[in-house]
């Protein structure tokens, strides 16, 4: 079902949204195109622009206090992470948090990739202090106490599906925007820069 029609800038081509996705056609619909439309002269990727604005959060609706919080230096600076307990990439995230400063990052656990990443979340989420159980399984590779409690963890997986959360880890900025998958510290200091300024 298509949510909206709008044209782009050239002539005969129309973009068809479709929730958060996006193809392109003419106005008689003799064709469908899915991909990039990419404007040669300025090599702008316009699909790429469309779906940033699309996929667009407000941070502040975001369910922080179940998130699990670290706080570096004064932490200024925000960040909400969808991670998996058996992430490599969110591991390797976790390497890129420690050469950064004046941040807190949330960490919202979403157990989608193994069979036991939903036991792993719930034994962190119910550790005394799971800030510290998190930071030692994904830093240190300590295996969390086994212990169960209420937690948020269904929860998380539909917010997660609802903000089209498809894998981990899922970045999601101050300024609403997102990014997919593990960045290098340069990059991710370059997001948060750009965030600050929105």
């Amino acid at each position: 079902m298509v949510d909206e029609v709008s044209a782009t800038p050239f002539d005969g081509i129309l973009e068809l949204r479709l929730g958060k996705d996006v193809l392109y056609t003419n106005s008689s619909v003799d064709f469908i195109l899915q991909g990039s439309l990419v404007d040669v002269a300025s090599r702008t990727d316009l699909t790429a622009q469309r779906l940033e604005q699309l996929n667009r959060v407000d941070f502040s609706s975001l369910p922080l206090d179940k998130a699990i919080k670290t706080v570096k230096g004064d932490g200024s600076r925000q960040l909400v992470v969808f991670e998996d307990p058996n992430c490599i990439y969110c591991k390797r995230l976790h390497q890129s948090f420690a050469e950064i400063d004046n941040l807190t990052v949330y960490s919202l656990l979403y157990p989608i990739l193994s069979p036991d990443s939903k036991s792993k979340s719930e034994h962190v989420l119910c550790a005394e202090d799971p800030a510290a159980a998190w930071s030692a399984w994904m830093v240190d590779n300590k295996t969390p106490a086994v212990k169960t409690c209420d937690n948020p963890i269904d929860e998380l997986l539909q917010l997660g599906l609802s903000l089209g959360v498809q894998g981990t880890p899922a970045l999601f900025f101050e300024d609403g925007s997102r990014a997919n998958g593990w960045l290098p510290s340069e990059q991710l200091e370059q997001r948060l820069q750009n965030a600050a300024k929105k």
